[in-house]
């Protein structure tokens, strides 16, 4: 019978359908963030990436659809969809891509303004505006307020994209 802790074993973990992907997104992101020789992360291991995560969720290739069009036009043309952790994971990937290649959102069907990081974009709102990261948001602020609470702060919960503050 397994228990709690057979979760946390290495063999549990890596066994999860989903940790050898993330353990490849992080090894690309690594690499092309290596000062020395970087490699870039492009558009196409972004798209070869997607394509790589086999799931039953026949919605999965739609919400494929709209990160890449997000990522390449600025806008994504649906409400960006968490309900599962594939779709979570690529959307994170395509995040990641962004963060990894600023130049491509000068290429954006409206391009932001100069000197516009990634978390200033419409995209970003579009995507931190969701009903899942508001509720993901509402999530998190009970057991950070406790843990305040405990040190003597005060909690205070922002709108999405704003954050807790203490």
């Amino acid at each position: 019978m397994a228990t709690p802790n057979d979760r946390k074993k290495i063999e549990s973990i890596l066994r999860e359908p989903l940790t050898r992907h993330r353990l490849t997104l992080a090894q690309k992101l690594r690499a092309a963030s290596n000062p020395e020789q970087p490699q870039p992360f492009t558009l196409e291991d972004l798209k070869n990436f997607a394509a790589s995560i086999r799931t039953p969720d026949a919605e999965y290739a739609k919400e494929t659809l709209n990160v890449l069009e997000a990522v390449q036009t600025g806008k994504a043309p649906q409400e960006p969809q968490f309900d599962t952790p594939e779709k979570q994971l690529i959307w994170g990937a395509a995040i990641a891509y962004l963060s990894s290649n600023p130049e491509q959102l000068k290429t954006w069907v409206k391009p932001p303004a100069e000197g516009t990081v990634l978390t200033g974009t419409e995209l970003w709102k579009q995507v931190t505006g969701t009903n899942y990261a508001y509720q993901e948001l509402l999530s998190l602020r009970a057991p950070r307020a406790r843990s305040a609470a405990r040190q003597g702060h005060q909690v205070r919960l922002g709108r999405p994209r704003h954050g807790l503050y203490v």
